[in-house]
């Protein structure tokens, strides 16, 4: 089973970007959530600026970013990948989530069935204050 599809691209993280950058953890400014599909149809749009919440909630979205790696995952070599990863769970919901981090993002597409446990607490976390 094929994992969550990250894309990069123009204004995504450089690849010249220094060891100690590349060893810190994502201190997220900025998430947006797109759900859509799903056996009974509840498309969700939002976007959070982390600088507008509570310190507490701040600090647990930022841990699920880290704990998550969205960082770690690889970057698939062609447009087949993404349709195959649409295609692969066609009753699951399906999210598209960007993280901004100072200087870079993180796009990832995934859905119910091949996001890791971590990824669905991040998206279930975002998703209930996108609907708060």
């Amino acid at each position: 089973m094929a994992g969550p599809v990250v894309r990069s691209g123009p204004g995504l993280r450089s690849l010249d970007v220094s060891e100690e950058e590349e060893a810190a953890p994502c201190r997220p400014e900025r998430i947006h959530l797109r759900r859509t599909g799903g056996q009974i149809p509840r498309p969700l749009e939002g976007t959070i600026e982390l600088a507008d919440l509570d310190e507490a909630t701040a600090a647990e979205l930022t841990r699920l970013v880290v704990a998550a790696r969205l960082d770690a995952l690889p970057t698939p070599e062609s447009e087949d990948e993404g349709d195959a990863a649409r295609n692969a769970a066609p009753h699951a919901y399906r999210y598209d989530l960007d993280v901004q981090c100072a200087g870079h993002a993180h796009t990832v597409t995934t859905d119910d069935v091949r996001a890791t446990p971590e990824q669905r607490e991040l998206l279930a976390n975002v998703a209930s204050i996108i609907t708060a």
